[in-house]
């Protein structure tokens, strides 16, 4: 049955999102014009439900950004449930030189992009993860603008990881966390503070432990015991399946904390390293 306000091309549309998401994740429930929750007077165009506890929210349109996506994006952001967001339009859209920018601007609101051609084949323009999830360019580089040159085109590599996948971002910045650890171990033992046994490969809180009794570490006792708890933390972030919706949004959440907190570590830790006449750096390899 045709829903109520929707064009023949709005149909078209619909149907080939319909296909597409049924098959990229297996026949889940998909529902038309169905309210998000009672916080929110909006029934989007489709709701997919991948699992008891991540909804994708599709919006059928003529043009890649539609204007209800703009209008939303305050409600979302303030949803405590794992969401992502596509739009889903003709490619012949897509492809026009004026919307370009309205691309882009879709994709840094961080929402999906789907298109459709004229034998309803819908194809993945570009990816979005969970809206609790999502960092700002802005947020990002406000918050990166003051680490070394050593060490930004990591934090850099780790942001583009993290759009497409926020665990694999969070653990590329804990290794880079474990790599400063491993090279300001390296140091110390060069200087005489610690002994070699304490600087190997793998073992950042046996490092970590060692510097804090020297005499220089002392002085940056607070920097180690808060770079020691993020390491414990996010080293091994959870791929676990949360048990409730609750314990979803924390585990949804979670992730991008880790990173924030992440880039805020190598900066202090980078720092106060080079107070006590370490470098600060990266091994090199």
């Amino acid at each position: 049955m045709v829903s109520v306000g929707f064009t023949s091309s709005d149909r078209f549309l619909l149907e080939a999102a319909k296909t597409y998401f049924k098959k990229a994740y297996g026949n889940p429930p998909i529902t038309e014009n169905a309210e998000i929750g009672k916080d929110i007077n909006w029934r989007p165009t489709l709701q997919v439900k991948v699992h008891n506890h991540l909804t994708i929210i599709v919006e059928v349109s003529e043009t890649p950004y539609p204007g209800i996506l703009s209008a939303r994006r305050r409600d979302l952001r303030q949803l405590e449930m794992p969401i992502s967001v596509f739009s889903i339009c003709p490619e012949e859209a897509c492809l026009q030189k004026n919307q370009q920018e309205k691309i882009k601007e879709l994709q840094s609101h961080g929402y999906g992009l789907i298109q459709v051609d004229d034998n309803k084949e819908a194809s993945l323009r570009f990816p979005c993860i969970p809206i609790i999830q999502q960092i700002s360019d802005d947020e990002f580089n406000t918050l990166a603008k003051n680490i070394s040159s050593h060490q930004k085109g990591r934090i850099a590599q780790a942001f583009l990881k993290y759009k497409h996948d926020p665990i694999t971002g969070v653990q590329e910045i804990t290794e880079t966390v474990e790599g400063m650890v491993l090279q300001a171990g390296r140091e110390a033992v060069k200087k005489g503070w610690i002994d070699k046994k304490n600087a190997k490969p793998g073992y950042a809180i046996v490092t970590l432990e060692a510097l804090m009794e020297t005499n220089d570490g002392k002085k940056l006792l607070t920097v180690l015991e808060n770079v020691c708890a993020y390491y414990k933390e996010y080293r091994n972030i959870s791929h676990h399946f949360p048990k409730d919706k609750n314990q979803a949004f924390k585990r949804y959440r979670k992730p991008r904390t880790g990173f924030l907190e992440g880039i805020q570590t190598i900066n202090v830790f980078s720092e106060a390293l080079k107070k006590i006449g370490l470098t600060g750096k990266l091994p090199n390899l």
